[in-house]
Order: structure tokens, then sequence, then C-alpha cells
């Protein structure tokens, strides 16, 4: 397997001879692995890179890993976490298991902790092939599985085929025709329907073309379809404001006290073709819905008496067949959280722009259908991205070591009945959930003859991964442990005022008029006076790297090189770097790009251009690395 293809693990212990003997074990079992000492060096990581999986101490120094798991889950939700600890005290397993991640007791057999590992990250799992999946969930899964993976889509209305390129869980480039990037991921999300078809073995695309976050990427794209749409007047599945086509939208019901954003909100969509009902509180709403059929349900969240995310709690309870999108003018954390713990779509920052609401909502509810097969997808992964869309599904499971046949039913976003051989209900569900290599196929949807399981998927899924590594027991006993009868004292406060600084670091330009960075001056700054202004940043230089004459910043790319009377003669950025000058130019641009902008150069060749106090080195004409200092 090469090195692209391993699961990915980040082991936090300030022990050293322990991260030796995990890693030793986990290179063993096929893993690449990256061992750290403190959890702002792993925070560093995960902000950059991608992870399977976190195996972390409890017990650490400065910042413990129970504030890291709190981060971890308000920040990495989908990240799998394992804590770790010589010994725990049951209110610590319980806040481990509340917060969604699985603990070991180091004293235990290190095979057993393989195994847990091995059943929490193995993408190995199954064969799916499907009827039909929108090409946002088909995106998702495929990200989620952190696999490299090229997926070819087939519109039937045309001749050219669409190509995206996954990478380390992230879309790394999309082509069709003769566009590339992000064009081209816009052309590939406008198919109407058609099928898809993984293409093996992968290759690397030539190039990166798409950098941005799927998530960031599909508003942008949802709103440039309904701005297109719009403009040429076309009636295609995305233009639902269109008369014609006014059975296929979302009956919507907004809920918001606010009476001037409420009457605003209702006329708008009613306006844009969209059957509407406002209420000025969650009470009202929980009467509505319990007489009426709804699609899609806008709530505010902080309103009197019942709020939204109480109102959020009790639709997902109830099992009603309506998508959720929040809306606050405070975004926090929590929110977010708990929005996507109890199955919102999404959370909007107030005041909403009305228009790229209505875009995520036709993209939402656009009847974009595709079919094919996809490999050696995780099982619980697929059936989380499933049950965003809250339809009735079954599954035909076929365990293919063992030769045994099984069968999932999925209504309203809940696994509702199981079958694995002679065995039904919850037990069925934990058995096809162990298969290491199985094929899924989607079949008709009609009732099963019973309902064994009555639980929402979260929990199903909590329970069962209890299940696996041993800990059933402490998961369901973890439930008496109220948070207020927790003394333990977490917070996520410390990293994020480590994120913040961090922040403001990247924030800074070089300044390449003065030879100035972070208060730093070429020719006139003290190494002592260097080392206090970067400590405002939480900077430390790498004691095995500096010296006499240089301080060396290993971890975002920055030397100082100091002159015989202990002054700062040279700044050197390197590839790690992720700021850049004033004039806006930053590593991996074109260096044609710094000749437009700065002139022609005093000299240079192949390799480094240098102008006045700046200069910029260069592999294949893209820069690698700046240098600030009078030459």
């Amino acid at each position: 397997m090469s090195l692209e293809n391993k699961p990915r693990i980040l082991i936090v212990d300030d022990s050293r001879l322990m991260r030796m003997i995990l890693t030793q074990h986990l290179h063993a079992h096929g893993y690449l692995v990256i061992s750290v000492e403190t959890v702002l060096e792993a925070v560093d990581l995960i902000r950059h890179q991608n992870f399977n999986l976190v195996l972390a101490e409890v017990n650490l120094s400065g910042v413990s890993g129970l504030d890291f798991l709190l981060w971890l889950k308000k920040n990495k939700p989908l990240l799998h976490v394992i804590m770790m600890a010589p010994s725990m005290q049951e209110e610590v397993k319980a806040f481990v298991l509340e917060h969604e991640a699985l603990y070991f007791i180091k004293s235990n057999n290190y095979d057993t902790l393989m195994q847990i590992i091995t059943l929490k990250i193995n993408k190995r799992g199954f064969d799916i092939q499907i009827k039909d999946i929108i090409l946002f969930d088909l995106a998702q899964l495929c990200i989620l599985s952190g696999r490299p993976r090229s997926i070819s889509l087939a519109d039937p209305l045309s001749d050219q085929d669409g190509m995206i390129y996954f990478n380390s869980g992230k879309v790394v480039h999309a082509e069709i025709g003769e566009q590339e990037g992000e064009d081209a991921l816009l052309r590939i999300m406008r198919m109407p329907k058609g099928t898809f078809s993984e293409i093996l073995p992968w290759s690397e695309p030539e190039e990166e073309t798409i950098y941005m976050p799927f998530d960031m990427l599909i508003m942008g794209i949802a709103t440039v379809i309904d701005e297109q749409d719009r403009d040429k007047g076309t009636h295609d599945s995305l233009a639902l404001g269109k008369k014609e086509n006014a059975e296929s939208l979302p009956l919507m019901l907004i809920v918001d006290d606010d009476n001037l954003i409420r009457r605003m909100m209702v006329d708008y969509f009613s306006m844009q073709g969209f059957s509407v009902k406002g209420l000025a509180s969650a009470r009202e709403g929980v009467q509505w819905l319990s007489e009426n059929p709804c699609d899609l349900v806008l709530a505010d969240v902080y309103m009197a008496d019942m709020t939204g995310l109480e109102f959020l709690e009790w639709i997902h309870d109830r099992g009603l067949n309506a998508k959720v999108i929040l809306m606050t003018s405070l975004v926090s954390d929590h929110i977010v959280k708990f929005a996507a713990q109890y199955g919102a779509v999404k959370v909007f920052r107030k005041p909403v722009i009305l228009g790229e609401l209505e875009a995520f909502i036709r993209y939402l509810f656009s009847q974009r259908y595709f079919a094919g097969k996809i490999r050696n997808i995780n099982l619980l992964d697929f059936l989380q991205v499933i049950s965003f869309g809250k339809a009735c599904k079954a599954y035909k499971v076929h365990d293919l070591a063992l030769n045994i046949k099984g069968f999932l039913y999925m209504k309203e976003g809940s696994v509702i009945h199981a079958e694995y051989g002679e065995m039904e209900g919850e037990e069925a569900f934990f058995e096809i959930v162990k298969i290491q290599r199985g094929f899924l196929s989607e079949l008709f949807f009609a009732p099963p003859a019973q309902q064994s399981i009555d639980m929402p998927l979260t929990r199903l899924i909590m329970r069962t991964m209890g299940r696996l590594d041993g800990s059933m027991s402490q998961l369901d006993d973890s439930r008496q442990f109220g948070r207020e009868t927790f003394h333990l004292r977490v917070s996520s406060a410390k990293i994020e005022e480590y994120i913040a600084s961090q922040q403001k670091f990247n924030e800074l330009t070089i300044g390449e008029r003065l030879g100035e960075f972070a208060g730093i001056i070429v020719g006139e700054t003290s190494r002592e006076e260097a080392l206090q202004l970067l400590q405002y940043y939480k900077k430390e230089p790498s004691l095995t790297d500096s010296d006499e004459y240089s301080l060396v910043y290993d971890d975002f790319g920055f030397t100082l090189q100091l002159d015989a009377n202990g002054c700062v003669e040279e700044m050197v950025f390197d590839t790690h770097f992720r700021g850049k000058t004033s004039r806006g130019i930053k590593i991996g641009d074109d260096i044609h790009k710094a000749v437009l902008i700065y002139g022609k150069p005093r000299f240079s060749d192949q390799s480094f251009s240098v102008w006045n106090k700046i200069s910029f080195f260069c592999d294949s004409g893209k820069i690698t690395s700046i240098s600030l200092g009078a030459i």
C-alpha cells in the first residue's frame, strides 16, 4: 500500500516511550503514524492535515487531553478519537463517551487497541450499488472515506463525461470537456441526472486545481447555479421558482418571533413560488407540525418559551420527515454541534442573505439523482450520509467472507430494522457493522414486517461502537452522569486562544519596503527583541535547529539570520509560511505575478529574482521561498 493510501493516525502523548510503543504497533498494522508531545502541536497538524484517527493521553500537562477532545468535537466532529490513560475515573469515562469518543486503559492488551482502531477507521468495508444519490452526498461519501478516488460521471443528455478527483479527504481536481477546476465542478454539479463509476486504479491528476473546502465550494456552486438559471430563464430542476415546477417546491414553515424578519421572509419566499407558513413561536410550530405535513422548517435559535434548538430536538425525536435549517445572529460551536447531532442540514448566520438561502434550499431539494457503484466504503459513513435525506431505503447485505446475507431498512433518517442470518434487530446490526468485506445493494423499499430498532441513528452507532471496544456497560452507565454532576474542569479556551494568536500571526504581512515583519526590522532588531516580539504570537524557536546566528521557527516556515553583533540581517520564509507580502505575493504564486507587481528585478535567473529588499526563490516558475533583507 502506498503512503497516500494508508490511514493516518495522530498520537498525542507526553511519554516518549509510549509514543514509540504505539507507533511500532500501528506501523506493524499498516498505518501511517505521526506522534507529538503536546496538544498545541497536535492542533497545528490537524488544522492543516487530514487524519483518520487521534489517539490522545488524557493526563497531559498544560492543555489536557479532555480539553483537546472538547475542541476536536467542536471543530472536527467527524474525526475518530480514542482517549488513553493508565486508569480512568468513571466521570472521565462518561465524559469521553458523551463526546462520542472511545477510551483505552493503557495496561490492557495492545492487540485489543489495534482491533478497536481497525473497526473504527477500516475503510475496506463495502462495495455499494446505489440506485439514487445526489452528487452532494456522493462527494461527501468520498470525502469521508479519506481514500484517493476518481469518480466518472456520465450525463445522458450530452456526450461528455465529467471526472472528479478526491484525495486526503477533499476534492482536488475536476474536469469536463475543456474545462478544469471549479468551473468544471460547477458544470458537473449542474448535471440533471446520470450514472457514476469509480475509475480503478486511481491515478493522480496532472495538477491540483481545487483548494477550497467542499462545504464552502458547494455553497458557492448552489448560488452560482441559481443565478445562472435566473439569468438564462432556464426551466431545469433547479429553476423551482417557476410556476410549471411549483409542485416540486418544498412546503416551508418559517418560525421566528421577530415579526419584521418573519414577514419579510414569508413575503420573499412566497414571491419566489414557495408555499410558506409563518409562525411567531416554536410552541405554535409544534402544534402546526402535529397536524400538517412539511418539507422544510426554517427556525430562529433564540426564541422565548421554547428555543429553536428545543424545537429541532422535538422534530428529531418525533421522526418527522422535514429538513431543518436554523438561523441565529450568534453562531457558536455548541449550536453547530447540537444542530448536526439532531439532523439540521445547516445553520445560517443572521442577518440572512435571502438569495443565498434560497439558492441553498433549491439545491437541497433538487432531484439530481445518480446511480452507480462505489467500492471500499465504510458502512457507518454511508448510513450517516444517506440518513440526511430522510428517505425510506432498503438494502440487501452480503457478508462475502462468511457468505451470510442480511437486510437493512431505513425510514426518516434512522435504521428501523436489521436482519443478519437468523438474527434481527440491534444484534443483527452489530454483526453487519463487523463485516470486513461485504456487498450492499439497494432494493425497492417495502416496509418490514416488524420494526426491531427504535432509536436515532446517532445513538445506534454509539451503542454499536461501544460494544465493539468492549465498553458497552460504561456507555450505558454514562447516562447516569448528568452534565451538572461532572466535577471535571474541561475547557477548550486555551486552544482557541492559541489558534487566535496563530491567525493573528498569519494575517501579518511582509513589509518589503522597510524590510519588516511582525515588528522585526532587518538591520535594526536584536535577537532578544525578536524573541520578545514573536512570543506575543506564542512562537518559540526550535531548540535543535537554532544556533548563535539563526532563530528557526519550523512550525510556520520562518528563519531569522543574525549577524556577528546579534542583529537581524535577513528573514527567510519557506513553504510552510502561510502569509503574504504587503503587495499580495505568497508562496506558490507564479514568479511572473511578482514581476508584474514589483517591476523588473535588479537581477534574476531561473531560480531566483532579486529586488531592493526582497527576493523570491523559484522552482519551475513557482515561488518556493521569500527572503527579506538588503542584498
